[in-house]
């Protein structure tokens, strides 16, 4: 039987997930920690042991070196309101200084080299995953690198984060043209 136009048929490959070696450990927690976790766990339908083990990860991973860099947590809007306080001008000149030293320093401490990919690795860690500077988003087209910093804290943020990109990338030749908008800096790599 043929089967009409407005019918689809879907194959699904299943695939198994990559799975990291774990192991079984006993940990004592205080006495108030645990019913906190129980709470998270349900509103956020995970488990116990995803959450411990997702704090871990950023205590090993970050915390313990973003001490050593000099992170420090801020209010966004009070972020907003120092990057609106700062000229363009300012702006991107904070963005050049802070790029060819403390973001440099960043990705030769963390990755021992820099190249193109550390560089992305570490602009997603530095956004999104884990310092929280901006949403990072990266696509590849198979020729165009875009790279989206989405931070919603002016156009001088904009100018800061577009310098830190310009002087990233074009240290390792590649050509970077970005549109800034007060939410958001959109950035193009090519060679």
């Amino acid at each position: 039987m043929t089967e009409s136009l407005t019918e689809l048929k879907l194959e699904v490959e299943k695939t198994e997930p990559t799975r990291v070696p774990s192991e079984t450990r006993t940990i004592r927690l205080e006495g108030d920690v645990f019913p906190k976790l129980e709470e998270l766990a349900e509103q956020e339908n995970v488990s116990i042991s995803f959450i411990i083990n997702k704090a871990l990860r950023r205590h090993v991973e970050w915390q313990i070196y973003a001490e050593k860099f000099g992170f420090m947590m801020a209010f966004t809007a009070n972020m907003r309101r120092i990057f609106e306080s700062l000229t363009d001008l300012e702006a991107r000149d904070l963005g050049r200084q802070s790029a060819e030293n403390e973001f440099s320093e960043f990705i030769n401490f963390w990755f021992k080299k820099i190249d193109f990919d550390t560089t992305v690795k570490a602009l997603k860690i530095l956004g999104s995953e884990y310092a929280r500077s901006f949403k990072f988003e990266h696509s590849f087209d198979g020729s165009v690198h875009t790279i989206i910093f989405k931070h919603d804290r002016g156009p001088r943020t904009s100018a800061f984060f577009a310098e830190i990109a310009k002087v990233l990338f074009n240290r390792l030749n590649l050509k970077v043209d970005a549109v800034e908008s007060d939410q958001q800096l959109s950035i193009i790599v090519r060679n």
